[in-house]
């Protein structure tokens, strides 16, 4: 919910605090019911210093919640272009490609 509140500091200080490698990929894949992860929340709600710090810490970006939609999509929704471009570039950092459901 930090990246939804935009604070980022919350979050940094939390995937921090986990200094298992472990600890810290089972939190970045925490989601809600609707199965929408940190990721999901910080595109939606445009926080891109939330979003850089995700990316930096290797949350998947790729993951789509239970309406198919990706971080990507909610990005577009916001259409703020920095936003947008930082999820892409995640997207091609982690090596998976773009795709559409259906």
């Amino acid at each position: 919910m930090s990246a939804v509140y935009n604070k980022t500091r919350v979050l940094e200080a939390h995937l921090s605090s986990l200094n298992s490698v472990e600890l810290r990929k089972m939190a970045l894949l925490e989601s809600d019911d609707n199965n929408r992860n940190s990721v999901h929340f910080a595109a939606a709600h445009a926080n891109l210093e939330a979003l850089e710090l995700l990316a930096a810490a290797d949350a998947h970006v790729h993951v789509t919640d239970k309406f198919h939609r990706t971080a990507m999509h909610y990005a577009a929704m916001n259409d703020v272009s920095k936003i947008i471009e930082t999820v892409f570039v995640a997207f091609k950092t982690q090596g998976k490609p773009l795709s559409v459901y259906g």
